[in-house]
């Protein structure tokens, strides 16, 4: 191996301190956070990693472990990723500030400088990308958190009597709306305990053929598991559109508002 890349390996590796102080100094004069303790020392061991790389080819192979580590205490800690990214860039910069001295004298070969950039950037751009892939992750689960409580929030079943329930829907039913309707009828419709649930379709701006099917699919799955359906709010103009289009409700009960609806199944208001 060049005796000069095991020297500046070395040397990386035994100025951690002083390359871990020089990337806060930059980093504090532009503005930037510097973070908790626990996240300096484990951005100190990325010099450990480099130093190594110079002398030992296996060290690359620890880098990715290293490096998803540190991309969790960087979320746990609340950076945004272009923090990260920047930390970086200033790393690239303070590897070669230990050799000021070597490289205004000439000590090292161009040929030399080149071998140990050609060595470290690749691994600092794969850090990137591993810290990247961390932060991508998280917010997948980020996203998916939110559209099951947006899922949830857009298909409500609402107890009004015991054993009996609404379920308002507002909006387009296109399939995958559909099956988010159909999963939290069933599983609502079994945590309620309920014998009957009204669906109240008024805030559906229009009915055809695929969201027929799609509320046909809704009240068989549940009168698969015991619940008997009604379907109430068509509006005239939905309800005309709907006997133009040759759709049938025959398999589906239908009342014209909740007060039918629930007249229907029992529940009388006593006059006063």
């Amino acid at each position: 191996m060049n005796s000069e890349l095991m020297y500046i390996g070395e040397k990386i590796r035994g100025n951690q301190d002083l390359l871990s102080e020089r990337v806060e100094k930059v980093k504090l004069e532009e503005g930037a956070e510097l973070g908790s303790l626990r996240f300096k020392e484990k951005k100190q061991e990325l010099f450990e990693y480099l130093g190594a790389l110079l002398v030992d080819e296996e060290s690359e192979k620890s880098m990715q472990v290293w490096a998803r580590e540190m991309g969790q205490i960087a979320l746990e800690e609340g950076f945004e990723l272009d923090h990260i990214l920047y930390t970086f860039s200033v790393t690239r910069r303070a590897v070669w500030y230990i050799f000021e001295e070597e490289i205004e004298r000439k000590h090292f070969t161009t040929e030399t400088v080149l071998d140990v950039n050609k060595k470290i950037s690749p691994v600092l751009d794969d850090v990137t990308y591993y810290i990247s892939q961390i932060y991508m992750e998280e917010q997948k689960k980020e996203w998916t958190k939110t559209q099951a409580v947006l899922a949830e929030l857009s298909a409500p079943v609402v107890p009004v009597l015991e054993g009996v329930a609404i379920l308002t829907v507002i909006g387009e039913v296109d399939t995958s709306r559909a099956q988010i309707l159909m999963e939290n009828s069933l599983n609502e419709s079994s945590r309620l305990k309920l014998n009957h649930l009204l669906i109240d379709v008024s805030g559906v701006p229009v009915i055809d053929t695929e969201v027929a099917h799609n509320l046909f699919q809704i009240v068989k799955s549940l009168e698969l598991v015991g619940v008997k359906t009604l379907l109430t709010g068509m509006r005239p103009e939905i309800a005309r559109a709907v006997v133009e289009m040759g759709i049938e409700f025959k398999h589906v009960k239908t009342k014209a508002n909740l007060q039918q609806a629930l007249a229907d199944i029992g529940f009388f208001q006593e006059k006063r």
